[in-house]
């Protein structure tokens, strides 16, 4: 069987130095204000102080009260409600006390998006319109047509027509849609009487004095125009006068001054 040990108190456990207990201040010392009659000498400076039994400031450090403004944060009910109310806002996203609002970002996300749909369909309707124009110049071209003098032809963007200028003479001259001043091509010896384009090229009868021919100019850059040669190899022509001109199929149908009736056909031009 195991012994118990009774352990003897020491009378002097637990007991401070009678002489400090004579040198602690009492309550009403650390009250009292000076010169009232008590054994106090009113409120403790920092200096002043109750310090620990035994401990000397030359080793530990004096010590000193400390300001207001310099105190540590006590947990009381304020504090601690302060505390779980950010705790619960950070949980929920919304901003807690001292803390900046956060910005939702979706809304400037959402006109981003709008304006850049707007920019594409902007540029799409443009480059629709680009597209269009030549497309629609292109519609316009004719292959096989004729019409009388000063009566415009149009092919690949362009107006070909056959014009009396200033001084009475005719000329063939081409405009173009984005400017209004005509681009004279050639010049004719006498004067047009129809203006027939047949497969990229301008056959134009003239009537000179006394005698007729037919003009041919191929449209082109640097062209320059010619004379509509028969199958004897001379100029297409005759005495008289051409009244009249229709283009009917592959045929250029020429009604002459004397009645007669020319044509020329045009297959293996």
């Amino acid at each position: 069987m195991a012994k118990r040990f009774k352990q003897s108190a020491d009378p002097s456990m637990g007991k401070r130095p009678a002489s400090s207990l004579r040198n602690l201040p009492t309550i009403d010392d650390l009250a009292a204000p000076a010169g009232a009659g008590s054994t106090g000498t009113g409120p403790l400076t920092s200096s002043e102080a109750p310090r620990p039994i035994d401990v000397d400031p030359a080793v530990t450090g004096s010590f000193s009260t400390i300001k207001s403004s310099e105190g540590a944060l006590i947990t009381d009910r304020t504090t601690a409600g302060d505390a779980a109310e950010r705790v619960r806002a950070h949980r929920r996203g919304a901003p807690s006390h001292g803390e900046p609002a956060r910005v939702s970002r979706t809304p400037a996300i959402i006109v981003a998006v709008l304006v850049g749909v707007f920019a594409l369909a902007a540029f799409g309707l443009l480059w629709h319109f680009l597209m269009q124009a030549p497309a629609t110049a292109i519609t316009d071209r004719v292959e096989e047509t004729a019409v009388a003098p000063g009566q415009p032809i149009t092919y690949d963007g362009y107006n070909y027509m056959a014009t009396q200028q200033e001084n009475g003479q005719w000329a063939f001259v081409r405009t173009s849609f984005t400017s209004a001043d005509p681009l004279v091509r050639f010049l004719f010896d006498g004067t047009p009487v129809e203006v027939v384009l047949y497969n990229g090229m301008f056959l134009i009868p003239q009537n000179l004095d006394g005698r007729w021919d037919v003009v041919a100019w191929v449209m082109g850059d640097g062209s320059e125009p010619t004379k509509l040669m028969g199958e004897d190899g001379q100029p297409m022509g005759g005495e008289g006068s051409v009244e009249s001109a229709t283009l009917d199929g592959e045929t250029l149908e020429l009604s002459l001054s004397d009645g007669s009736t020319q044509s020329i056909p045009l297959a293996d031009l």
